[in-house]
């Protein structure tokens, strides 16, 4: 498939070498996908860790927060 890209003078093919460069950064994006998956799982799963969280866990025996802890600590082992 041509790809083109966008100048003030209309489209313009890509030459290969720049098909080669486009085609390298798509393949790079791809390889990353798993670790940014893994990335988002973290953010979400310390979201959830809120103030009344934290106080519930001090004051009763913390079991969510140690569960919560270990879903992260899986998360960060993709990393």
């Amino acid at each position: 498939m041509t790809r083109y890209r966008q100048t003030k003078d209309g489209k313009i093919k890509f030459t290969p070498e720049q098909e080669t460069a486009r085609d390298l950064e798509e393949q790079a994006w791809e390889d990353g996908k798993d670790k940014r998956l893994a990335k988002l799982k973290i953010r979400e799963l310390e979201d959830a860790v809120t103030q009344r969280r934290l106080r519930d866990a001090v004051l009763g025996d913390g079991g969510w927060l140690k569960a919560q802890e270990a879903k992260i600590a899986t998360e960060r082992g993709k990393l």
